[in-house]
């Protein structure tokens, strides 16, 4: 008497029929609802503190670069009143020469005005290569450095034109016609100063505020990217059980 046997005992013979039913049982396994739950977890918990580390990280580069910028800026603020400050002491020394011969001072206040000039040329020539630096580092820019050698050459004119007034009449401060056209001379050089030290000090400035105000973009805005990967990160899980499950059933139909 034969038996016929059943599809599935003669299909047990076959070794494709053997592997699709242990990928079947691997995929029941794989697609158990606590297994994706705990797998799932696992992997947004790893993921979600390489980001929140990463977000702390940006965070911290943020004030680090932010405590740069506050120390850049206040340093360049105080180069800014130091340049401003030692031009405008050695051009009010040069000038209070001519002011002298115009006020027809005394002697006694000439040579007063004197010693104040010459300490301020001496303290002018040791600072300007300190300035000069200075200026290269916290304002750089072909235009700054520009007004800065234009500004230098004019305090130097300055300087000769006063000094060729004081060699010429020789402290004898009495009126006359010929230290009247001198004195002309000497006031539209200052004026000249006047006008070009303010735009300088104005250019600076503008350096100075247009620093406060750039924002720090770049770093501001990984971090803020970081933050709203790591927020998403939070949400539940269990979505992930339900995409476990339509992967297995697709595979397997």
């Amino acid at each position: 008497m034969v038996t016929e046997s059943s599809p599935e005992s003669n299909g047990s013979k076959d070794p494709a029929f053997r592997k699709r039913r242990r990928l079947v049982r691997l995929f029941k396994l794989l697609n158990s609802p606590l297994l994706v739950t705990v797998a799932g977890g696992l992997f947004v918990f790893l993921i979600s503190s390489y980001i929140q580390h990463r977000y702390a990280m940006s965070q911290g580069a943020i004030q680090a670069a932010q405590s740069r910028r506050v120390h850049r800026i206040d340093s360049a603020s105080a180069a800014e009143e130091e340049i401003i400050q030692s031009v405008s002491k050695w051009f009010t020394g040069n000038a209070n020469i001519a002011g002298a011969y115009r006020a027809h001072v005394n002697q006694a206040q000439y040579r007063e005005t004197m010693d104040y000039s010459i300490a301020a040329d001496r303290e002018w020539d040791n600072l300007k290569p300190i300035l000069a630096i200075k200026i290269s580092i916290y304002f750089p820019g072909e235009e700054t450095q520009r007004r800065w050698n234009h500004l230098v050459e004019e305090l130097n004119d300055f300087n000769q034109t006063v000094t060729d007034i004081d060699e010429r009449f020789n402290g004898v401060t009495k009126a006359s016609p010929k230290l009247a056209e001198a004195l002309t001379v000497v006031d539209e050089k200052i004026r000249q100063i006047e006008i070009d030290l303010a735009a300088f000090a104005l250019q600076l400035n503008g350096l100075i505020n247009s620093e406060e105000a750039r924002p720090l973009a770049r770093i501001v805005s990984a971090s803020a990217g970081l933050r709203v990967v790591a927020e998403n990160l939070q949400r539940p899980v269990g979505y992930l059980h339900k995409s476990a499950a339509n992967i297995s059933s697709n595979f397997l139909s």
